[in-house]
């Protein structure tokens, strides 16, 4: 486990996740302390499978990245926060915390639905999932 960036304001944490014998099976990334912690209450899974295993492929990093590029420019417009992204277990999963989940899943599926994701939503007000995955990583 490893910060890369840290300020007064935003903290981005990268760790490894391994199975019971030590090998690698994924990666996590969370950005804690997040400028919109409280303000969003829906949680939208937006996940891409991948079949390369344990971790993906070039090609699919390459893809995961346009992915990555089109969500970073989406947040402003689309008015919602990428707290944390998940690798493991043959997909890729973005956690987003926005006002309306369904409204979201809808804009998502029109600007990125050639990537063929896979796209669940559900309330969160707490922030229940991310501060689960904030107490996985730091065990």
């Amino acid at each position: 486990m490893r910060w890369l960036r840290k300020s007064r304001k935003r903290r981005t944490l990268l760790c490894d996740l391994r199975n019971e014998s030590g090998e690698m099976i994924g990666s996590c990334l969370i950005v804690s302390s997040h400028p919109i912690l409280r303000t969003h209450q829906d949680l939208v899974y937006f996940d891409m499978h991948f079949d390369s295993r344990p971790l993906p492929s070039t090609k699919d990093f390459d893809t995961f990245d346009e992915v990555q590029a089109k969500i970073d420019s989406l947040c402003e417009p689309l008015e919602f926060c990428q707290p944390a992204i998940f690798t493991a277990e043959g997909k890729r999963s973005w956690i987003l915390y926005c006002n309306n989940g369904q409204e979201l899943m809808a804009k998502l599926q029109a600007e990125l639905g050639h990537y063929s994701p896979v796209m669940e939503c559900q309330h969160d007000p707490k922030w229940s999932q991310y501060r689960d995955l904030r107490s996985m990583v730091r065990k």
